[in-house]
C-alpha cells in the first residue's frame, strides 16, 4: 500500500478550490459534491472504501503538507476508523484523448483517473449546471469485487484470444443514434391536430410523456446519463419548434431547429434527421410521393429538399454529419391494380429531392423500406427491393429497420450482402411482435445476431447504427435507457467473442471445434465486463440506473398532467 505522502511527493496533483463545497447526495459506490467556484488551493476528501482522498482544479507541486490541510479542513469527514488515507494523484491522466474523446462527445468534461490501489478504479467526472453556473464532481471509487470480476473475466478471455481491453476501447467509439419520439409517441411539436397514420401506432398510456421540446430534451438528458459512451440524437421534422408561427412541412428550414442545435452544441453531441411523410392532411390517404395528384407529390418533394438542407445545417453547425433518413408510408391496403405507377412516379420524386449535391461531410442520405403496414398490407410501393436497387443506383445508404420484414425474417444476413454494394448503411433496430415492428429491443438472439454481423464482418466503420421503437405503456426514459443498453451490451458480446479462432476453425473446415467454441463463448463472463465498463463510463452498474429514473419520474415526470 502507498502512504499518501509518498504518492504525493513531488508530483504535480490537480485541486480545485473548496469555496461553496457541500456534500449533497450519496449513492452506493458514489461521492456527490458541488463546486460552485473554482481556484486553487484546497482538496476534496471522500470516504469510499479503500480511498479517501481526490486532488482535482489546477496543477500544483504542493506535496506532503496538502495531508495536513486535509486533516484540518476536513477531520469531520474522515472515517476515524480508518487507518490510512490514500491520495490518488490526477498526474496519471496522461491520456489526453481519453479526456479529449469525453470531452467532445459529452459537453462535460469526464475523466478517468487508473490508480491500482486494493485494485479499486477511481473516475472523476466534472459536469456544469447550467441553472446557476456551478460545477459538479462526481467522484466514483469502484469497490474491489467489481475489478476483482474484471480480471478474472480478463484471464478467461485471454485464454480463448480476446483481448477486453481492445474490446472496450472499440465499444467506447461506437455511437448510436438514438430516436426521439420514444419521449413522446411520436407526438411531435406541429400541433396539426392529426392522426398518426401511416400504418403506425402507439399503444399505452404511461403518464409523464414529453409535452414540449424542453421537456423533451430533458427526458432524454437524464436518459444519457444512465448509457454508457458517446451517442447522437435522431430527430424527425415533426419535431420543428414553430414559436407561435404557423410553417408547414414544405416551407421548413433550419430556424424552426435552431433550439435543437443549440441544445445538441452544449451537450457536443450530433443530430440525425428524418423526413416526415405522416400525420399530415396531404398523407390522410396513405400516399404522399407516389401520389397521382401532382400538386400533393410536389409538396411532399419540396419537404424531402428541405429537410436534406436542414440536414446539411446540423453538420455544419455541430461539426458532426448528420444522417437524413426517408421513409414514406405509400402503400394500399388490398390488391393493386397498379403496382408500376405508383413505383414510377415514386422513383421520379425522390431523384429530384436527391438531385441538388450537398457535401457528405455535412450530410448523407438514406432510403428505407418496409414490407407492410396498417392500411398497406398487401401493397407497399417503396419496398425493401425497390429501395435497395435505388441506393445501389444512386450510391447512397439504405436504412434496414428490423421491424420492417417478415416477423421470421432478420437483418442481420442483409447487412454483408448489401455492404458489398455499397459504402454504408444505416439501421433502424427495434424488435418485432407479429404485426407490430417497433417493440422496445431487448437482448434477443436476433439482436446479437445483428451486432455479430456487424462487429465480426468488419464493418463498424460502416453501419450506422439507430433505435427505432415506441412504448406508451412503460416509462418513456426507462425505455430509451433498456433498449440502448441492449443493443451496447449486443455489441459488447459480439467484440467479446474468439471470433479469430472461429474463423481459424472455418477456414480449416473443423466445424465441430466451431461450433463447440461458438457455444462455450456463450458462458464466458461478459457480465463482469459490462459493469466494468459502465464504471468507467461512470454510468449506473447493473439496474442501479432504475433506481435514477423512478425518481426522475417522482420528481418531475409524475408532475405533468
Amino acid at each position: 500500500m502507498f502512504s499518501a505522502k509518498s504518492v504525493l511527493g513531488g508530483m504535480s496533483c490537480a485541486l480545485v478550490r473548496t469555496a461553496g463545497l457541500t456534500r449533497t447526495r450519496r449513492a452506493v459506490g458514489l461521492q456527490y459534491f458541488r463546486l460552485c467556484s473554482w481556484g486553487a488551493a484546497t482538496i476534496v476528501v471522500l470516504l469510499d472504501w479503500t480511498v479517501h482522498s481526490f486532488f482535482l482544479g489546477r496543477l500544483f507541486n504542493l506535496g506532503s503538507r496538502i495531508l495536513d490541510l486535509a486533516a484540518q479542513r476536513y477531520s469531520s469527514l474522515l472515517d476515524q476508523s480508518s487507518t490510512k488515507t490514500i491520495a490518488v494523484c490526477c498526474s496519471v491522466l496522461r491520456e489526453s484523448s481519453c479526456l479529449q474523446q469525453h470531452f467532445i462527445a459529452y459537453g462535460e468534461v469526464r475523466i478517468f483517473a487508473y490508480a491500482r490501489l486494493d485494485c479499486d478504479v477511481i473516475a472523476f467526472n466534472i459536469r456544469k449546471n447550467n441553472h446557476d453556473n456551478s460545477y459538479q464532481i462526481i467522484v466514483m471509487a469502484t469497490r474491489n469485487r467489481i475489478h476483482q470480476a474484471y480480471q478474472l473475466a480478463k484471464e478467461r478471455y485471454a485464454a480463448v484470444g480476446v483481448d477486453t481491453e481492445k474490446a472496450l476501447k472499440t465499444l467506447a467509439e461506437i455511437s448510436i443514434s438514438i430516436h426521439c419520439w420514444q419521449g413522446d409517441d411520436v407526438g411531435g411539436f406541429e400541433n396539426l391536430g392529426e392522426q398518426l397514420g401511416g400504418g403506425l401506432a402507439v399503444t399505452g398510456n404511461y403518464p409523464g410523456k414529453a409535452r414540449t421540446p424542453d421537456e423533451l430534451r430533458a427526458d432524454f438528458q437524464k436518459a444519457l446519463s444512465l448509457i454508457p459512451g458517446k451517442h447522437r440524437f435522431n430527430i424527425h421534422a415533426c419535431y420543428a419548434e414553430m414559436r407561435g408561427k404557423k410553417v408547414d412541412r414544405n416551407e421548413l428550414s433550419v430556424e424552426q431547429f435552431k433550439n435543437w442545435i443549440a441544445w445538441a452544441k452544449e451537450l457536443k453531441i450530433a443530430l440525425d434527421f428524418n423526413q416526415t411523410y405522416f400525420a399530415h392532411p396531404k398523407a390522410a390517404d396513405g400516399l404522399t410521393l407516389s401520389h397521382p395528384d401532382n400538386a400533393i407529390r410536389k409538396f411532399w418533394i419540396e419537404h424531402g429538399i428541405r429537410c436534406r438542407e436542414i440536414g446539411a445545417e446540423f453538420g455544419k453547425a455541430l461539426g458532426k454529419t448528420c444522417l437524413t433518413n426517408l421513409w414514406i408510408p405509400d402503400g394500399m391496403k388490398d390488391t393493386p391494380a397498379d403496382r408500376r405507377g405508383p413505383r414510377e412516379r415514386l422513383l421520379e420524386s425522390l431523384d429530384q429531392i436527391f438531385s441538388k449535391k450537398i457535401d457528405k461531410r455535412y450530410n448523407v442520405d438514406s432510403v428505407e423500406g418496409k414490407l407492410f403496414g396498417i392500411g398497406s398490407e398487401s401493397y407497399v410501393v417503396g419496398s425493401h427491393e425497390f429501395y435497395l436497387g435505388y441506393a445501389v443506383s444512386r450510391q447512397i445508404l439504405l436504412t434496414l429497420d428490423a421491424g420492417h420484414y417478415h416477423p421470421t425474417e432478420t437483418i442481420a444476413d442483409k447487412i454483408s450482402a448489401t455492404l458489398m454494394y455499397l459504402p454504408e448503411i444505416a439501421l433502424h433496430v427495434s424488435r418485432g411482435i407479429r404485426w407490430d415492428s417497433d417493440h422496445v429491443v431487448t437482448l434477443t438472439d436476433d439482436l446479437e445476431a445483428i451486432a455479430q454481423e456487424i462487429v465480426w464482418g468488419g464493418y463498424i466503420g460502416r453501419v450506422r447504427i439507430g433505435l427505432d421503437y415506441f412504448d406508451a405503456s412503460i416509462n418513456r426514459v426507462a425505455a430509451w435507457v433498456i433498449g440502448t443498453r441492449n443493443m451496447i451490451k449486443a455489441l459488447l458480446l459480439a467484440l467479446l467473442a474468439p471470433v479469430g479462432k472461429l474463423k481459424q476453425f472455418e477456414a480449416k473446415g473443423d466445424f465441430t471445434s466451431r461450433l463447440a467454441l461458438m457455444e462455450e463463448a456463450k458462458t464466458l463472463p461478459a457480465g463482469a465486463v459490462w459493469d466494468y465498463y459502465c464504471e468507467l463510463m461512470g454510468v449506473p452498474v447493473g439496474d442501479a440506473w432504475l433506481a435514477e429514473v423512478k425518481k426522475y419520474e417522482k420528481d418531475v415526470l409524475s408532475k405533468r398532467q
